[in-house]
């Protein structure tokens, strides 16, 4: 027998244990930035700048730029009926080039 403290067996479990964390390790970390994989398709696109072009120009506070109001924007968005005009109108902001933006664009 030799003086080693380890044996065979302490070997064997020793490298399972680290195989087992690494295989797990790369098993379970690229799913950790899955979601930002999908990308964003065209129609997507329109559908937010159409709401965001929207949530601006009805929203803004008129005397300062890149500013919303919020009190009105939270009023809003509590009453059901402009939620649905919201939502309609991202969904025919859907069509490519509907947006004021898109057509301002078009001008130049």
């Amino acid at each position: 027998m030799t003086d080693r403290g380890q044996t065979t067996q302490d070997y064997v479990i020793g490298i399972s244990l680290v195989l087992i964390t690494l295989v797990s390790v790369f098993v379970v970390v690229p799913t950790y930035f899955a979601p930002f994989d999908d990308p964003v398709d065209t129609e997507e696109r329109a559908m937010a700048q159409a709401v965001a072009e929207h949530l601006v120009e009805t929203h803004s506070v008129g005397t300062r730029e890149h500013t919303l109001d919020y009190s009105s924007l939270t009023d809003a968005l509590d009453d059901e009926s402009d939620v649905t005009a919201l939502k309609d109108k991202g969904d025919s902001g859907s069509e490519r080039g509907s947006t004021s933006t898109s057509r301002r664009l078009a001008e130049r």
